[in-house]
């Protein structure tokens, strides 16, 4: 049964798979230089991508506790890759 937070899921993974190839394009555009910060925006939507997923497979498998812990994970990867990133395109200025 879909609930609520199935479809903020869906909607994350409908946002972040174009952000991550735009992030991915901007990444090879300006290099993949730590400084640049676009390798952190593709860290970032990575995870969030995957975090949906993996809470969208708890659907078929609600009792795997792994698929739990790594949704969690990697929603709370979130803020630290923002932060370098904002950093990173901060020091380019």
């Amino acid at each position: 049964m879909i609930d609520y937070r199935h479809g903020i899921s869906i909607l994350e993974i409908i946002v972040y798979i174009p952000t991550f190839f735009l992030a991915l394009w901007m990444a090879f555009h300006h290099g993949f230089k730590k400084s640049s910060g676009w390798y952190f925006f593709v860290v970032f939507s990575l995870a969030r991508i995957i975090g949906a997923a993996c809470y969208l497979a708890t659907i078929n498998a609600p009792s795997n506790i792994n698929l739990y812990i790594t949704w969690a994970v990697c929603t709370s990867l979130g803020i630290s890759p923002l932060i370098l990133a904002c950093i990173g395109l901060l020091s380019r200025a």
